[in-house]
C-alpha cells in the first residue's frame, strides 16, 4: 500500500463481559504489516482565542491476523491452538513464536476498537494497570507519537488498497 512503511504497536483493551468489576487487560501487538502514521494540526478559532490540537491517523492494510472486535472479544484461552497452521508467516513477516500452540487467542490476533492505544514504532512496554505501567503512564512516555483510538473506518470492502483508517487525538 502506498506510503505504508512504518511499524505500529497496538494495545487492545479487554474486560471480562461477565464481570463488570474486572480490571481492563491490555494485549500488546506489534502489527505484522507496515502502516502509514500521520499527524495533522487542527486550528479552531473560538470566542476567546485559538485552540490548536494534533490529531493522529493510521492506515493499516488488511491482515490475516485481524479480527473484528466482536469476534476478538469472544476469543479465550483455549480458542486458538495453531501448531500446524503458520498463517503464511513469511507473507506477513510474523515470527513463528507469535503463533504458538496453546497461546491465548487475544495474544495471537489483534483488533481495532475505540479505547485501544496505538503508538508509532515497535514498543515493548506493557500496560499492566499498575504504576508505572498504567495506560496514562505509557501514553506519557510515548508522546507525541501515541493516541487512544476514537474512530475506526473499515475500508476493506474496496477492490484495491483494502485497509482500516484509525483516528484519535
Amino acid at each position: 500500500m502506498l506510503a505504508c512503511n512504518q511499524t505500529i504497536t497496538v494495545w487492545n483493551k479487554w474486560r471480562d463481559p461477565d464481570d463488570k468489576q474486572s480490571p481492563e487487560v491490555y494485549y500488546r501487538h506489534v502489527l505484522p504489516v507496515l502502516c502509514k502514521y500521520d499527524t495533522t494540526v487542527i486550528r479552531l478559532i473560538v470566542s476567546d482565542g485559538v485552540v490548536i490540537k494534533n490529531t493522529q491517523e493510521v492506515i493499516i492494510p488488511l491482515c490475516e491476523l485481524y479480527k473484528h472486535p466482536a469476534e476478538w472479544n469472544r476469543l479465550n484461552e483455549e480458542s486458538e491452538e495453531r501448531t500446524g497452521n503458520r498463517f503464511n508467516l513469511l507473507k506477513f513477516n510474523v515470527s513463528a513464536q507469535s503463533v504458538t500452540a496453546g497461546q491465548n487467542g487475544r495474544n495471537t490476533y489483534f483488533t481495532l476498537q475505540e479505547g485501544d492505544v496505538i503508538a508509532l514504532g515497535d514498543n515493548s512496554i506493557e500496560i499492566t494497570g499498575a504504576e508505572p505501567f498504567r495506560k496514562s503512564d505509557v501514553i506519557n512516555v510515548l508522546k507525541p507519537n501515541v493516541f487512544v483510538i476514537k474512530t475506526v473506518r473499515d475500508n476493506t470492502f474496496t477492490k484495491r488498497g483494502r485497509h482500516f483508517k484509525v483516528e484519535g487525538v
